[in-house]
């Protein structure tokens, strides 16, 4: 299902859309998992397919990778699990900007999450997604302030997709080249304060072909569903 890229960004792309996809439906309980986030927030659904997608991208490209890919792949598509069915006022506000009623409800959405997945898989790649994704590696993170060497490099690609998804989404749910240009600033203010991995987030960029050529792939194909 994975094979090594040979192709141009734009054909990887789209090749990760589909494979995502695929995974999203290939069974019974992934699929309602998936419509348990579409019914809870159309919002919610079309970030969980951004992360997912961008992540099959870095994967692809990923020579260190000891995980599989798939396994990647669908920890993304799960790591926001948690909120679905819910009313989650904490969601979308920055960590540094949240009251301690908001910390709890934010951390709560992990929590459900690993009760969710704990009755339907036994991966630890996708276990490791969910509790993680909102880790920073220099240990000021949620929910455990764990620190990168404590943080598999699974989640890690997952948390720098979720940042950037994060910061360059906006309320009309489209993307401004204004909004590319500040998020790229935030991320890498993110990477030299050491709280997200700098290497995985030039993956990411690399994959995409930098900022300039994102917003021609992305807008058409990200907020479609």
């Amino acid at each position: 299902m994975f094979e090594i890229a040979k192709d141009d960004n734009k054909s990887v792309f789209f090749t990760s859309y589909t494979t995502v996809m695929s995974i999203a439906t290939s069974n019974a309980w992934i699929s309602n998992a998936m419509q348990m986030l579409r019914q809870t927030s159309t919002e919610l659904y079309n970030h969980t397919i951004n992360v997912a997608l961008l992540t099959a991208c870095i994967v692809r490209e990923d020579n260190k990778r000891s995980y599989a890919p798939y396994e990647v792949v669908l920890g993304a598509l799960l790591h926001d699990i948690g909120y679905a069915g819910t009313v989650n006022k904490a969601r979308g506000i920055p960590i540094d900007g949240m009251t301690d009623m908001e910390k709890m409800l934010f951390e709560n959405h992990i929590r459900l999450g690993m009760d969710y997945i704990e009755n339907h898989i036994s991966s630890q790649t996708v276990k490791d997604i969910v509790a993680m994704h909102h880790e920073y590696s220099d240990g000021s993170g949620f929910p455990e302030h764990l620190k990168s060497e404590h943080i598999p490099r699974h989640a890690r690609i997952v948390t720098v997709v979720n940042e950037f998804i994060n910061q360059i989404s906006c309320e009309s749910e489209k993307f401004a080249p204004d909004t590319l240009l500040i998020a790229r600033e935030k991320m890498k203010a993110l990477a030299e304060n050491g709280k997200i991995d700098a290497e995985l987030l030039d993956m990411l960029y690399k994959r995409l072909g930098g900022i300039s050529e994102l917003l021609a792939s992305i807008t058409s194909v990200l907020l479609s569903e």
